[in-house]
């Protein structure tokens, strides 16, 4: 039993021979709502816009043991102001890598937004970030991990319809 409010929308056989999808999923799509009154919606298009104008965001990445510097901009594949009429709140859409080669986290991504908006940080436990989909990036194309070939094969290794 699922619980509520979740459902299964598709699924396929997996050729014994193709890869684990886990090891196929290289990108993630996210949004982000932003609560009215956190910052403008100038501030984030100008935030925003300052971040994709830049060839590296430094970002340190603390873990348990260890720390290190990484490239966020690297990895952001879009990133985007979206406001939506029937709500006030200010949302960002963003497709980031998020796979084994490298991760990038949509929070991170956040707290560089959220200095460069030059926005209260202590806002950002109000901020609500939602993954939307995982996919399979070649080259400037996502497509869903399902429509990758060597996985929508029947057991008997006939074409599904």
């Amino acid at each position: 039993n699922l619980p509520l409010g979740i459902e299964i929308d598709a699924s396929k056989l997996i050729q014994g021979s193709a890869k684990p999808v886990g090891k196929l999923i290289n990108a993630a799509s996210y949004t982000i709502f932003i609560p009215e009154g956190v910052g403008s919606e100038g501030d984030w298009r100008k935030a925003v816009e300052a971040f994709l104008e830049k060839e590296v965001v430094n970002y340190e990445r603390v873990q348990p043991r260890s720390k290190r510097m990484i490239n966020l901009r690297g990895g952001v594949r879009s990133l985007e102001v979206r406001c939506k009429i029937e709500t006030p709140d200010i949302c960002l859409m963003m497709i980031v890598d998020d796979g084994i080669a490298e991760t990038i986290k949509a929070r991170e991504v956040l707290e560089v937004l959220v200095g460069l908006a030059g926005v209260d940080t202590s806002l950002l436990e109000s901020v609500k970030i939602y993954r939307n989909g995982l996919y399979v990036r070649r080259g400037s194309k996502f497509i869903s991990p399902m429509e990758v070939r060597g996985i929508n094969r029947k057991s008997d290794g006939s074409k599904e319809n």
